[in-house]
């Protein structure tokens, strides 16, 4: 698996593992998976006031600490993860574990982490669920002028999907470069040279109702090999 992290024919490889995370309703799973967690995630999933928010965070972080340790080699009670000066999620290798980058999101009943060897990687998800009732409003805030044109074009029934198409990128790209970006300074039309750094995105739909996006920096022209799969944590044993 990790050989495939470092790509084939030179192109970086990029691991999407995404979790449904109403199995951590169950007490006994949950308390399994909060075990993988160090002090310091414990104390920020403490400070999410809602329920289904914890839950969720609990979900992404077991799966990076499971993800992290299947690719590095060590238990997932072994995987440490920090904030960097600039807020990025790290992974804090143990001696001699390869140095991954990775990315967590969850929204709505899904959590979902991307881990890559060969470059920085961002990750985004939105519930469909969740979009705005009037998405010409929301795109004054984080859309580019190109972009709010464009949505005027499109039928009104297709805006809420399409604006969280570009919402979800420009969160992915946001993450990726580790800043806190005005999304509307961002595009995400075609492959950028913007604020220093190369970039490319991938949209994916790990559930009928739910829209990813996971971007990768300093990638090249061509189209970065990337791998969804559903994942099944909690389970007894």
């Amino acid at each position: 698996m990790r050989g495939w992290l470092a790509g084939t024919a030179g192109l970086p490889g990029v691991l999407v593992r995404f979790v449904r995370t109403e199995v951590f309703d169950d007490l006994a799973r949950a308390c399994r998976a909060r075990l993988l967690l160090d002090a310091d995630e414990i104390e920020e999933m403490g400070r999410l006031r809602a329920a289904s928010v914890r839950r969720d965070y609990l979900a992404a972080h077991a799966l990076a600490h499971t993800m992290l340790a299947e690719l590095s080699g060590c238990r997932p009670q072994e995987v440490r993860l920090r904030r960097s000066l600039d807020g990025r999620l790290e992974f804090d290798p143990p001696p001699g574990a390869p140095r991954l980058h990775l990315s967590l999101a969850h929204a709505d009943g899904i959590a979902l982490c991307a881990v890559s060897e060969a470059c920085e990687v961002g990750a985004d998800v939105e519930s469909l669920h969740n979009t705005s009732q009037d998405p010409l409003v929301a795109a004054e805030f984080i859309c580019t002028r190109r972009e709010r044109a464009w949505l005027h074009t499109l039928p009104a029934r297709q805006r809420p999907a399409s604006l969280l198409s570009l919402w979800t990128r420009k969160e992915a790209v946001a993450k990726a470069i580790g800043r806190a970006l005005p999304l509307a300074r961002i595009a995400v039309d075609e492959p950028r040279d913007t604020f220093g750094v190369l970039w490319r995105i991938v949209s994916l739909c790990p559930t009928p109702f739910h829209l990813a996006a996971i971007a990768l920096l300093g990638t090249p022209t061509v189209p970065p090999s990337v791998r969804l799969e559903e994942a099944v944590l909690g389970q007894a044993g």
